[in-house]
């Protein structure tokens, strides 16, 4: 069984190719940028700013991090994400 990127990631910076791995496959043979796409589909959904990022953030030249939105003491605790 494959890993998915999720919450155990959360704050992890994780490669383009990792998702691609992780949510379609090795074997899958996709276009360049078809991550990106999704992320942006994922983005309009969770109404996340990529400027502003709440849930995932962009780090340039490497891939995404997933932003860890809860924590011991709640959901949206004033924490500032952790950088890379």
């Amino acid at each position: 069984m494959r890993r998915r990127p999720g919450p155990s990631r959360s704050g992890r910076v994780l490669t383009r190719d990792e998702i691609l791995d992780a949510i379609w496959g090795t074997d899958f043979v996709a276009e360049s940028n078809i991550v990106d796409r999704h992320i942006r589909s994922l983005r309009i959904k969770l109404q996340n700013d990529y400027r502003h990022p709440r849930f995932i953030a962009t780090v340039p030249g490497v891939g995404y991090r997933f932003i860890p939105t809860f924590t011991n003491t709640g959901w949206g605790t004033d924490a500032e994400p952790t950088e890379h």
